[in-house]
């Protein structure tokens, strides 16, 4: 079980919930912004920013909540010639 300081992973389960739930009304959830909040909420927080993302995404879907994924470790493949471009 992840603790992040006093407060349990159940804890930090609700803080996304929670998070997730306020910004229900949004165009789109971005899991970066998701994440510096419950980091501020919870400083002493020991779950990983993957971790996190997870608890996130996880939410969003759950709840019906549109997911912006700027914040994960994905990398577009940008050595790929631009389309219309000749070789």
């Amino acid at each position: 079980m992840t603790f992040c300081g006093s407060i349990s992973e159940r804890s930090t389960h609700e803080l996304v919930q929670a998070y997730v739930l306020s910004r229900s009304k949004a165009k789109c959830l971005s899991t970066h912004l998701a994440i510096r909040a419950i980091r501020t909420l919870s400083p002493a927080c020991a779950a990983s920013d993957r971790e996190l993302e997870e608890m996130i995404e996880t939410a969003a879907i759950e709840h019906g909540v549109s997911v912006s994924f700027l914040y994960s470790d994905w990398k577009p493949d940008c050595s790929r010639a631009v389309s219309g471009e000749t070789s």
